[in-house]
């Protein structure tokens, strides 16, 4: 069940694209720009939140609340955005505090392993030409 409808569902982005290490090094781009790769990594960042959790200094219940504030602290302008206008502001705050309640039940139904890392960090250092 969605607390949004259809067409706010749709509207409803979060605008991330992780490039491949691939496109960030790729020597026919960087020589356009005249840079050179000196190195390149790609790591997996531990989430700090999952680390509390593991560590036992918190438990899942505050691992999910802390994680879904996270999460509301850089998404919500969106799910805010994507809500239609003629809604009313009592209707848009009930959605939205409705639509973060569905967050934190979907969080315990996938337990806490599914959200143990932050998404994949590409590190490149580069050299001006």
């Amino acid at each position: 069940m969605s607390v949004l409808d259809e067409d706010e569902l749709l509207n409803f982005n979060i605008l991330h694209y992780y490039h491949s290490l691939e496109e960030l090094t790729d020597p026919i781009l960087l020589k356009e720009v005249n840079f050179e790769m000196i190195c390149a990594d790609l790591r997996s960042l531990p989430q700090p939140l999952y680390e509390d959790y593991c560590s036992k200094i918190i438990d899942f219940k505050l691992f999910v609340e802390k994680f879904t504030e996270f999460v509301r602290s850089w998404s919500e302008l969106s799910l805010i955005s994507c809500l239609r206008k003629d809604r009313t502001e009592k209707e848009r705050l009930k959605i939205i505090e409705d639509f973060w309640n569905e967050y934190r039940n979907g969080m315990q139904v996938q337990g806490a392993e599914h959200f143990q890392n932050n998404p994949n960090q590409s590190y490149v250092i580069l050299r001006k030409l």
